[in-house]
């Protein structure tokens, strides 16, 4: 089995490498091609969420890593923190049958419809959605809300909503994405 784990909007690889080391099997963890500061994003957007048509590009470019590591038939986990939550989610869209499995750390929603949502509906792959109720960056009730009502349209959804937590990836949330990965 490959697990695949996608930092945040300004972060790296490096982010996801203690929720990796925790894991049974291969875990890759990739670095988004964009420079955010210093660090690094999946989507090169500037105060709007984007466009499927904008996330599409990032989105093939995770698949073809996938490609290229895992076999055909090999079972895929994809663990997202924030933005990499987001691309994970347009992964699925793209390739409805190709994540076993995604644990998302927060995320927001993609604007757009693709021909695939159908196919993702009627497959309902296994998603562990994590927030926190103090995230002031993709408020739970607002971005998070609609991210939430996609997923759980889309997908066999399990969410968690942790309580005293923020937009952070540490402590609790990180305990909470280990887990959902392990279950």
């Amino acid at each position: 089995m490959l697990t695949v784990l996608l930092h945040g909007r300004g972060g790296s690889e490096r982010d996801m490498q203690p929720i990796a080391a925790r894991l049974p099997g291969r875990t890759l963890c990739l670095r988004a091609s964009h420079v955010r500061g210093k660090g690094f994003g999946w989507f090169d957007w500037r105060g709007r969420p984007p466009h499927v048509d904008e996330a599409t590009g990032p989105a093939e470019e995770v698949l073809r890593v996938i490609e290229d590591e895992a076999a055909d038939d090999e079972p895929v986990t994809a663990i997202g923190w924030s933005e990499g939550s987001t691309l994970i989610v347009e992964v699925m869209r793209l390739r409805p049958a190709r994540i076993a499995k995604a644990v998302l750390g927060t995320g927001f929603p993609v604007a757009g419809n693709r021909l695939t949502d159908l196919e993702l509906a009627r497959l309902r792959p296994p998603t562990y959605w994590v927030t926190g109720d103090s995230d002031g960056v993709i408020p739970a009730d607002a971005e998070g809300a609609e991210f939430r009502r996609f997923l759980d349209e889309h997908t066999a959804l399990h969410a968690t909503v942790l309580t005293g937590v923020g937009h952070e990836l540490r402590g609790g949330m990180n305990e909470a994405l280990v887990a959902r990965a392990l279950a």
